[in-house]
């Protein structure tokens, strides 16, 4: 199966590096003459008795009186639809791309937007820096995968060009490894087997002098990740939050970043708040949030695992935080940074930590955040998503992290779907954008960390369709939209009321293809140039454009099988 998807991605991205993106808001540089290809143009046809024509090529035999068929049955007749088609993505016209027979009966369902129904402003899509950034930053490559994660621009990537992500939100990961010689006479003690690029860096070398303005402290070191983070930031970034992968080793019982005891909260505290502090007066990062925890309270933090982190109770998370709040007082940060909790494994244990925090450390946090994948397995429990939403109140909700190891598309694709739906997140992050060899990267690369002599650390070595579904997410919902109501569980509705802009990201993670009817009765009109987008989740077809009918009242689309479809709807006045 691996083996056909990479050959289907190869085959595909021959058409698909030929044109851009579709034109949704691009958060880096809309002058800039590489962020608008040259468009390639497809035909487009009429149907008759409210079918759809072809997108390009001979029209299909009796597509002229052909109605739609569900299950054997007419479709009701509706006004003549004229198909649209978008201008600036790869038309499908190559002949080299496989394409499967549709399969047949046809299903069919109806989606209707409700507007009035607000389900908060998104923030945004973004990606946690850390171990990657430390594996691919300061090296050759880092412009690409900086322009791939955090433009809208087409990027070179292996052989073939793949569409920007357009991410908005940058998660720095405040390491704690320190180096030989530190402390003359202590050593830390991790595992012979932890991979050098999850061994991040810290900047409180020895606890000689609390001033971070002192020698024991060396703002010089984990380069590599902050040289990625200085690249967001130069392509328009500004919605930074700093997280905590360890506490410094030194500060531990057993003077390990991997699964070592913290000893002196107030010490954690000082440090963690030294380094937002100069990130925001030396960096010029407008970390705007900070989050002390990881997964806290997770059985995989032991002295024998494969990554730093650091197990702590609730007890410990309240002394921490009140160590903390102290601390951005001091620093007159008490207003621009706020604290961020408790970043748990997942929906089931934020809940129950959610509610035992309440009694300990009430009010303390701004918002919440929370993972939705445990060791690459993402979480179903709409139950636990639903309750972790009412017992926050009116707190926002960040999904924070998120890296299954799901080959498919649609998994992911799923849990956003029903992140952003249940838990009503107004921000999605994608954990280990990439990887060296696991599929839960969205592209893969060479982490080798023994140097760089031959240009092979940071090395592009493949991609994952989970890239191209992210992008039929990131692309079209935009900062700033209102995330709106709708009667379909497996779409996502935008709205931006300033540019008149309807964003339908939509789900079909049957084995049918689905005629969807969109029903646009709330809005008294909207523009005929409708962007449609269309990733399938096997890979066999990826960023392509899609025809669209239009009726009186309502749109057609047809949604192919185990795929995601993206939608742009420009023009559209509300009654």
């Amino acid at each position: 199966m691996q083996k056909r998807v990479l050959v289907s991605l190869m085959l595909t991205l021959s058409s698909c590096s030929r044109a851009t993106a579709p034109s949704v808001p691009n958060a880096y540089d809309p002058t800039n003459a590489d962020a608008r290809p040259t468009i390639q143009k497809g035909k487009v046809y009429t149907g008759e008795n409210g079918s759809i024509g072809a997108i390009a090529g001979t029209l299909p035999s009796g597509a002229e009186t052909d109605p739609l068929i569900m299950g054997g049955t007419e479709l009701p007749k509706m006004d003549e639809p004229v198909v649209k088609m978008p201008e600036d993505v790869p038309v499908e016209t190559d002949p080299k791309v496989p394409t499967d027979p549709l399969p047949e009966p046809r299903s069919y369902r109806t989606l209707t937007v409700i507007p009035t129904e607000n389900r908060g402003t998104w923030e945004g899509f973004g990606a946690n820096l850390g171990s990657w950034a430390n594996a691919v930053g300061a090296s050759e490559y880092q412009d690409t995968y900086a322009d791939l994660f955090f433009t809208n621009k087409n990027t070179a990537f292996t052989n073939t060009v793949l569409p920007g992500l357009g991410l908005s939100i940058v998660r720095y990961g405040i390491g704690g490894g320190g180096r030989e010689g530190d402390i003359m006479d202590r050593a830390e003690i991790n595992p012979l087997d932890l991979a050098a690029y999850r061994d991040v860096e810290g900047f409180w070398i020895d606890p000689k002098e609390s001033d971070p303005s002192s020698v024991s402290f060396d703002w010089s070191r984990d380069a590599n990740q902050r040289s990625m983070l200085l690249a967001a930031k130069e392509r328009g970034l500004t919605n930074f939050e700093f997280f905590s992968l360890a506490p410094m080793w030194w500060m531990t019982k057993e003077c390990s970043t991997v699964g070592g005891t913290l000893q002196n909260a107030q010490q954690f505290a000082k440090y963690l708040s030294s380094v937002v502090q100069y990130a925001r007066d030396e960096w010029m990062i407008p970390v705007s949030s900070l989050a002390p925890f990881n997964e806290p309270t997770s059985d995989r933090w032991t002295l024998k695992g494969s990554e730093p982190g650091m197990k702590v109770n609730a007890a410990g998370m309240a002394s921490i935080l009140g160590e903390l709040q102290k601390e951005l007082v001091v620093r007159e940060l008490t207003t621009a940074v706020s604290l961020s909790g408790f970043d748990e494994g997942s929906p089931r244990a934020a809940l129950v930590l959610q509610e035992e925090l309440n009694r300990k450390a009430p009010d303390i946090f701004e918002k919440i955040n929370v993972h939705t994948s445990e060791r690459g397995v993402a979480s179903r429990d709409l139950k636990s998503k639903e309750a972790l939403r009412i017992s926050v109140g009116a707190k926002r909700i960040w999904v924070s992290d998120h890296s299954d190891g799901e080959s498919d598309g649609m998994s992911l694709a799923t849990s956003i779907v029903e992140d952003i739906s249940s838990m009503k997140a107004t921000a999605w992050i994608y954990g280990q954008p990439v990887d060296a060899m696991s599929s839960r990267g969205l592209v893969l690369s060479n982490f080798d960390m023994s140097g760089d002599e031959d240009g092979a650390r940071g090395r592009p070595t493949g991609i994952s369709v989970k890239h191209y579904i992210l992008a039929q997410f990131s692309r079209f919902i935009r900062p700033g939209q209102q995330i709106i109501g709708g009667t379909d569980d497996k779409s996502l509705m935008a709205y931006d009321a300033e540019a008149h802009k309807l964003s339908l990201v939509i789900l079909n993670t049957t084995k049918l293809q689905q005629d969807v009817d969109i029903d646009l009765s709330a809005f008294k009109s909207w523009g005929q140039s409708i962007v449609h987008v269309v990733t399938r989740g096997d890979g066999m077809k990826v960023w392509k454009a899609k025809s669209v009918g239009v009726f009186s009242k309502k749109i057609r689309v047809t949604v192919e099988p185990g795929s995601v479809s993206s939608l742009e709807i420009p023009e559209a006045l509300l009654k």
